[in-house]
């Protein structure tokens, strides 16, 4: 009788245990039966609720909807919502500034790439001014001006045998002078906005994006081999 009576109250206890755990709701519906262990600033940590001698799991305030206490009390994540879309509506001034006060890695990032921006803006005016002198010297001196000495068939012809020519080498030569400005404002400024948008992307994936990816790593011993599952 003493043997049925410890196995009922184990059996009750187990029922007690099933009911008593936390449940995270993901974004996606999803529910995650768990012991929630900490909430941090931008993320929540747990261990799996059967396995709680395990790894303890790491995810994303922004990818949680709410958590279900075992208590009954219920925690919605509506903040960390806002404050993902208010950090996707930053302009550049505001970017800058908020990296500055958040995250100074990815803000030295940010930083980097305003520079070359800078740099190849910089290089862009005289880049179309070069290109624009050297572009006009050819358009009159090979076409424009030879249509107003049209009439006088002696001029337009020496205008054409002797001036046309240099115009014309000038012309090209200003013209090749202000490429590589224009080349170097391209690349700066195609880099520049490449580091602005990685550091963006840097943050974005660092607080508010899941990052718990799972891998499994085989070791080979000399009496056999083993898995690891790293989290």
């Amino acid at each position: 009788m003493k043997k049925i009576t410890i196995t009922a109250f184990f059996a009750v206890a187990a029922v007690v245990e099933t009911h008593a755990q936390d449940v995270i709701v993901t974004t996606k519906t999803e529910k995650i039966e768990a012991k929630v262990t900490e909430i941090d600033v931008d993320v929540v940590r747990y261990k799996q609720y059967d396995f709680q001698d395990g790894p303890t799991f790491v995810i994303k305030k922004s990818d949680i909807d709410s958590i279900v206490y075992q208590n009954g009390q219920v925690v919605v994540f509506e903040q960390q919502k806002e404050d993902y879309h208010y950090f996707k509506s930053l302009s550049d001034k505001q970017m800058s500034a908020f990296l500055k006060e958040n995250d100074a890695e990815n803000h030295e990032i940010f930083l980097q790439g305003e520079m070359l921006k800078k740099r190849g803006k910089s290089l862009l005016i005289p880049g179309i001014a070069i290109t624009g002198v050297g572009g006009l010297t050819i358009i009159l001196g090979g076409a424009i001006i030879p249509l107003f000495l049209f009439v006088n068939p002696i001029l337009l012809y020496w205008w054409m045998e002797d001036i046309v020519p240099v115009l014309l080498k000038v012309g090209f030569s200003i013209v090749a002078i202000g490429q590589p400005f224009l080349i170097a404002s391209i690349v700066l400024r195609t880099k520049g906005g490449s580091l602005k948008k990685q550091a963006k992307n840097n943050y974005e994936n660092k607080f508010f994006k899941s990052n718990t990816e799972t891998s499994l790593i085989f070791n080979f011993y000399p009496n056999g081999f083993g898995i690891n599952l790293k989290f």
